[in-house]
């Protein structure tokens, strides 16, 4: 028996349409969540963009950090302002590379810190003395806004002495936390759909109900990143194919499948 995905979940189809035009229309830009749980980080997100307290962004590999950084550096009212983006390791392992990092976002820019729990105590030190200060030299004074990105659990960290508890807090004044795929399988549609660069739903190829099921209980280890490889690779079949258990890529197929 073949499907599309939108028989298979007609609810989570509907409500990621809904979703995805009720946002566009707020931000001008496509953002594709059905899940309850991310539309909770949209409104977040919807938040510290009118605002400037500094953002931490944590989850796993792949789940669309980075994506919602740079929402945040193009859409933020401050946005008008310098925007660096420091890219770990390299980018703040040195004194030197940090001081550059903040004067080039100086007077009112952003910074984004990427892989923020490599960062070195020494510059962990200088960040929180920057930050608590907001000033270069004796009398220049600053408001740049940080934006880290990480994928560790940094308040772990900071409970076995690998991050500086002060530090995290100052960068924590608005906390999201983007939840792996596997634990919002609603989204899965929308993404696949957008991956997929079809107009509308019923263009997808079809679906077997067991490749279907397959790819909505995959845990998805790579998380969005992978699903946009899979949804790559199911394209080039072209539209209409019947794709079943054998089509999909060999680690979502049963064991003895590979």
């Amino acid at each position: 028996m073949t499907q599309s995905v939108t028989e298979n979940n007609p609810d989570a189809a509907r409500s990621g349409q809904r979703t995805l035009s009720a946002i566009r229309s707020r931000h001008c830009e496509a953002v594709f969540w059905a899940s309850a749980s991310m539309r909770d980080v949209e409104a977040d997100v919807a938040s510290a963009l009118e605002c400037d307290f500094n953002v931490m962004i944590t989850g796993e590999h792949g789940v669309g950090k980075r994506s919602i950084a740079r929402r945040l550096h193009r859409r933020a009212r401050r946005a008008a302002g310098r925007s660096v983006i420091a890219r770990s390791p390299g980018a703040l392992d040195s004194v030197e590379s940090f001081a550059t990092a903040l004067t080039d976002a100086l007077p009112d820019g952003i910074v984004q810190i990427d892989d923020a729990e490599r960062m070195s105590p020494v510059i962990q030190a200088r960040l929180l003395e920057f930050i608590e200060r907001q000033t270069i030299g004796r009398t220049t004074r600053t408001c740049v806004r940080f934006i880290t990105v990480s994928n560790a659990n940094l308040f772990d960290l900071v409970r076995c002495d690998g991050f500086s508890e002060s530090l995290f807090y100052r960068l924590n004044a608005i906390h999201l936390i983007i939840p792996p795929l596997r634990d919002r399988q609603e989204d899965i549609p929308v993404l696949l759909r957008h991956f997929m660069s079809l107009p509308a739903y019923a263009s997808l190829p079809c679906l077997s109900r067991a490749a279907w099921q397959r790819i909505v209980t995959y845990e998805w280890p790579g998380n969005i990143r992978e699903l946009r490889a899979m949804a790559e690779g199911l394209r080039s079949r072209g539209p209409g194919r019947f794709l079943d258990l054998d089509d999909l890529p060999p680690e979502l197929r049963p064991s003895g499948d590979h």
